[in-house]
């Protein structure tokens, strides 16, 4: 009996023992959800420098249900990332990275995302900020500023959105080098969240618009935005660039997302500039901005009640959307550049003080072959827009909806609801096309699988 007993607490030793040892590894990292926005996480503990596949792999399956992922700096680490090494850990986060612009920036120019100061040997990687040295990352006498147009507003946006040609990245990754002590942090909104906490009526509207972007305009200073972010400020005597103009979807896939694109908006397609405009305040400020409560803001826009009314302005609890977030120097974030937007703070409130006057991060837009998902609706409805509140009768939701349709025929080559792999015509010069999209469907079918594109 006791040999019988003892066997079996020997076989169970072993077992446990045989089990330890084919145990997959568990990741070396903890994480924490922010509290205003769980799609968001703070990963603490992590060796980038060092991480196995055990942690990328992890990362990698966290990354798909929290799109924004901030490394705060481990206590007792020394110096930072350099550019290459940051480049490298952000390359885990898209495992369809384009290898070869990342590898031959010189040969593939078009898929050189970001327009800044390029690092010598680490092109894709930018330095960014106020900050001047006498040398820099190989760079002689180095000096980054940011846009004037940037000093006092938030400029809410994806990074490439709205580009006439290059694809926009799936990943963006920051890492913060200097750091003022007032001022200096970075706004996020999930479009996620934006979506899901939309009424039902404005969630059918959000497939039936598509805006129009005209970026040139905001950097020139000919149709800007307010602190905000929210109501456009356009420069007497302004004219709309038709040869300018960019068109994209209010909502994106595969999991629905509502990215405004406040800060480049020129109209919603069908739309005049004055009917865009108070669109685009009233659907900022009720349902992508933070607040408690609807108010009586726009009871006087357009000079009286009525523009209220069409936006059906009464008083309803809306959830947080907008969080900020206070960076320190040797802070790593990557963001899903496809599902937030997000807002540098107004650079004016750290150049004021004299004493912490500057700021320096690196930043990647990582170039990437993975295409666009568009969410098309399954039936055109130009009555949605009637319900949601965006148009003020059937006249103003059929032109909307004529023009979104013909975007969609176009660069999805829609028939019905049948949905495919599409490029559009455009270029840069050197025959590159526009960036390749797949056409899911709005009404929750989800995207279709993305056949081959050619690069």
């Amino acid at each position: 009996m006791k040999q019988a007993i003892v066997g079996a607490a020997i076989a169970i030793m072993v077992c446990e023992a045989a089990s330890k040892a084919g145990a997959e590894p568990k990741p070396s990292f903890t994480e924490t959800r922010h509290p205003l926005e769980p799609r968001c996480a703070y990963v603490r503990d992590l060796d980038i420098l060092h991480r196995t596949e055990a942690d990328v792999a992890a990362l990698r399956d966290l990354f798909k249900s929290t799109p924004l992922l901030i490394f705060p700096r481990r206590a007792g680490d020394k110096g930072f990332l350099s550019p290459a090494e940051l480049q490298e850990f952000i390359k885990e986060f898209d495992e369809d990275h384009d290898a070869e612009a990342l590898a031959r920036p010189a040969d593939f120019p078009n898929r050189m995302l970001h327009p800044f100061v390029q690092i010598p040997g680490v092109e894709h990687m930018s330095p960014r900020g106020f900050y001047s040295a006498p040398e820099l990352y190989g760079i002689k006498n180095f000096s980054v500023t940011p846009e004037e147009v940037l000093a006092d507003v938030h400029l809410w946006h994806t990074d490439l959105g709205g580009h006439p040609f290059k694809l926009p990245n799936v990943v963006t990754g920051f890492h913060f080098i200097k750091q003022p002590v007032i001022g200096g942090e970075t706004d996020f909104i999930s479009g996620q969240t934006i979506y899901e906490a939309l009424p039902e009526p404005m969630k059918r509207a959000c497939a039936q618009i598509v805006l129009e972007l005209d970026r040139g305009a905001f950097l020139s200073g000919d149709t800007i935005v307010d602190y905000a972010g929210a109501m456009k400020v356009r420069r007497p005597g302004s004219q709309r660039n038709d040869a300018a103009i960019q068109c994209v979807p209010l909502l994106y896939g595969p999991e629905p997302a509502v990215l405004p694109q406040s800060g480049f908006l020129e109209s919603v397609a069908g739309w005049s500039r004055e009917r865009s405009d108070a669109w685009l305040r009233k659907f900022m400020h009720d349902h992508v901005l933070p607040h408690s409560e609807r108010h009586s803001l726009y009871t006087s826009l357009a000079g009286g009640s009525n523009e209220c009314a069409n936006f059906n302005c009464v008083k309803t609890s809306t959830a947080r959307r907008r969080f900020s977030v206070q960076w320190r120097p040797g802070d790593v974030a990557v963001l899903d550049n496809r599902k937030f937007v997000h807002a540098a703070a107004p650079y004016m409130r750290y150049r004021k003080y004299a004493d912490s006057d500057q700021r320096l991060l690196l930043q990647t837009f990582l170039p990437t072959h993975r295409p666009l998902t568009y969410l098309p609706p399954r039936e055109w409805d130009a009555a949605a827009l009637v319900d949601a509140g965006w148009a003020a009768d059937a006249q103003e939701a059929d032109d909307a909806v004529r023009a979104a349709r013909a975007f969609f025929d176009e660069k999805c080559k829609l028939k019905s609801s049948d949905c495919g792999t599409c490029a559009s015509s455009g270029g840069d010069g050197e025959g590159v096309p526009t960036a390749p999209v797949v056409c899911g469907d709005a009404s929750g079918g989800g995207a279709a699988e993305a056949p081959a594109v050619a690069s």
